[in-house]
Formats: structure tokens, C-alpha cells, sequence
């Protein structure tokens, strides 16, 4: 109710209403732990905050919200691991029941054979062809349900994408290789990790009004259109609720606002049409800083890299339908290890680029 009447005082520009009624909503559901309710109730008081002006008030509450969404996705990867779980011990107990079944078959066959020396000689083949043969089948499907089970724990379940455990395994080999041919001189086209951090604009209003259900078909039809535009060495990840990350591996950073531009209109021009449903036409903010964000980087300052392009999509997001990307450091001093990255963005120590400040791009 409370977040009801805080999205329509905000819809009529009424900020401390809307405010006072959303702060309420969401300590009511502090007090029941509704960890949906103040994901939806910090976004909204973000919007809020940042229409009234209080952008620093907009960031802290944005990022409330992000961490939130992390939480509720950490615990729903969490029960689908443990039924994985259970799943995987099943199948194991089946196995082995299936093996003793096998064992006891081949007793009773040796037992109906004649006790003739050549009788017995081929009783004891057939006996051994069959536990070697039910050894390799075993082998065979427990290396299957392996499969299965790292495919299971490194893939969203609901768009596909990879999850955060795929991008881990992945980063392992990309960031040492990254800085080793940097080091090795190499050409940028063959050197940089783009972090794009993509979040859809206003979903929380395709919730609201079609369901959940819809909204679950449409981050499955979104991350279908990230899957069509991206190249296929491209890692993607559902990085959380309506956010997604794109790793554009081993390229020229200078290309990533092309990247970006090219996404940004896929989503614009895509009508995701849910069971005959009215189309919804949506649009969507990027951030993207890249890695290594110096030359003396070392594999740790992903973290930094990640943390700049969050920091520029919280830019693009005060827009809406647009980019924003991390070049560069500006000043000579290398170090940036310890220090903070967000602050040294907003000190202006870093150069950016815009969808807003080149013709045609992202919304005015």
C-alpha cells in the first residue's frame, strides 16, 4: 500500500510525499524481513531522491537496491544448488543399485553354468565382460551427470546466460592472458576485457502492471537479444534481476562505445510480445569501463574495473536509454591500488564518454 500511494505522489512530482510513503513501506518490511519489498521500495526511493535533486541520497539508496537484488539472487542460486544436490545423490544411489543388480545376475549365471573346466572358463569371460562393461557404463553416465551438473551451476536457469561462477572460471585464464600481452606489447585489438554492466529501464514497472510471470518471459526475451548482438566469444552473465554484464574478451577498448550504441538500439527496436500480450516497448542504461583500466594493473583491479562501470551505468541510469564509458585515467599517478575508484570518477580523474554528448545517441 505504502509503495502504492509513494509511486503515485511521485507520478504528481509530490517528492516528500513520496518519500515519507516509500521510507514507511520499507521499514515495514525491514520489520517482516520481505526482502522483495525493499528491493522494489529502495529503487523507487532512488528515482525519487535523484528527481529531487539529491543525487548523492540516489546513488546510496541505488546501490541499497543492488545489493538487495545480489542478496535475493544469492539465495535463489543457493536452493537450486541444493536441489542439484539431491538430484545428483539420487541418481548416484541408482547407479550403485543398478551395479548390484548386475552383480547378482552374473552369480546366478556362473551358478547355472556346467562345473566342466571349459564350461567354467567361459562363464568366468562372460562374467568379466559384463563387470568391465557395467564398469565403463558407469563411468559413462556418472561423467554425463557431471556434465550436467557443472553446466546446471554455471548457467542462469531463467535466461541461459552464464552466471557469476562462469564469469569467475572464465576471468582466471582472461586476466592473466589480458596483462600478458599487454606486457608482451601486443596490439590493443588483442588485449582489453570490456565490462558493460546493462540494466533495463523501468522494469520494475513491467512487474508491477503485467506480473512477474511476464516479467520472468521478458528478462528470458532480453537476454535473447543481448545473445543475438554480442559476438559468440563474448561472455554474458545475468548479473542480477534486471542487470546484466557483457565481457567483450580481447578487443580494442575504442570499439566498446560501438558495442554499447549497437545494444542500446536492439533494445529499442525489439517489441517483446509475452503470450499475445500488447508489445512493450523498453529501452536500457550501460556502463562500461575497461580492463586493464592502467598499465601497470595487476588481475586484481577487475574489481576496480567493475566498480567504474557500475559507477558510469549509475550516470547513464539519471538519463535513461543511454551509455556512459570509462576511457582513461586522466592524471600520470599509476597507483589506484587502496584507493576509490568511484571517488577518483567523480573527482574527474578519469575521462568519459557519453551517449548524450554524440548525435543521435540514447535519449536527450
Amino acid at each position: 500500500m505504502g509503495l502504492a500511494q509513494g509511486r503515485l505522489a511521485f507520478r504528481q512530482g509530490d517528492w516528500a510525499t513520496a518519500e515519507a510513503r516509500i521510507l514507511g513501506a520499507l521499514a515495514q518490511a525491514e520489520q517482516g524481513e520481505a526482502l522483495e519489498v525493499q528491493r522494489q521500495a529502495t529503487l523507487q526511493l532512488s528515482e525519487v531522491q535523484a528527481a529531487a535533486g539529491r543525487h548523492r541520497e540516489a546513488l546510496e539508496s541505488f546501490r541499497r537496491h543492488k545489493a538487495l537484488s545480489d542478496r535475493i539472487f544469492d539465495e535463489e542460486r543457493t536452493r537450486r544448488l541444493d536441489a542439484l544436490d539431491r538430484r545428483y545423490e539420487a541418481e548416484r544411489r541408482e547407479l550403485e543399485l543398478e551395479t548390484l543388480r548386475r552383480e547378482r545376475a552374473e552369480q546366478g549365471l556362473q551358478l547355472s553354468e556346467e562345473r566342466t573346466t571349459r564350461h567354467l572358463l567361459a562363464a568366468a569371460l562372460v562374467a568379466l565382460a559384463l563387470v568391465f562393461g557395467g564398469f565403463l557404463l558407469r563411468r559413462r553416465e556418472l561423467q554425463a551427470i557431471n556434465r550436467r551438473l557443472a553446466d546446471l551451476t554455471r548457467t542462469d536457469q531463467l535466461t541461459g546466460l552464464g552466471n557469476r561462477r562462469l564469469l569467475e572460471d572464465t576471468l582466471q585464464a582472461d586476466l592473466p592472458l589480458s596483462l600478458r600481452r599487454r606486457a608482451d606489447g601486443q596490439r590493443a585489438a588483442d588485449s582489453d576485457l570490456v565490462a558493460l554492466l546493462i540494466d533495463i529501464d523501468h522494469f520494475k514497472t513491467v512487474n508491477d502492471q503485467r506480473g512477474h510471470a511476464v516479467g520472468d518471459r521478458v528478462l528470458a526475451r532480453f537476454a535473447a537479444v543481448l545473445k543475438a548482438t554480442c559476438r559468440s566469444s563474448d561472455v554474458l552473465v545475468r548479473w542480477g534481476g534486471e542487470e546484466f554484464l557483457v565481457v567483450q574478451r580481447f578487443v580494442d577498448r575504442a570499439q566498446a562505445p560501438v558495442l554499447a550504441a549497437r545494444l542500446a538500439a536492439a533494445v529499442r527496436s525489439e517489441r517483446f510480445a509475452i503470450d499475445g500480450e500488447a508489445p512493450l516497448a523498453l529501452t536500457c542504461s550501460i556502463g562500461f569501463a575497461a580492463f586493464p583500466i592502467l598499465p601497470e594493473a595487476t588481475a586484481g583491479d577487475w574489481d576496480a574495473t567493475l566498480a567504474l562501470a557500475d559507477e558510469a551505468l549509475y550516470l547513464a541510469k539519471a538519463r535513461r536509454d543511454a551509455w556512459v564509458g570509462v576511457v582513461r585515467r586522466l592524471d600520470d599517478d599509476p597507483a589506484i591500488e587502496g584507493q576509490d575508484v568511484r571517488s577518483l570518477l567523480r573527482a574527474g580523474a578519469f575521462e568519459l564518454v557519453r551517449s548524450f554528448d554524440r548525435e543521435g545517441g540514447g535519449a536527450p
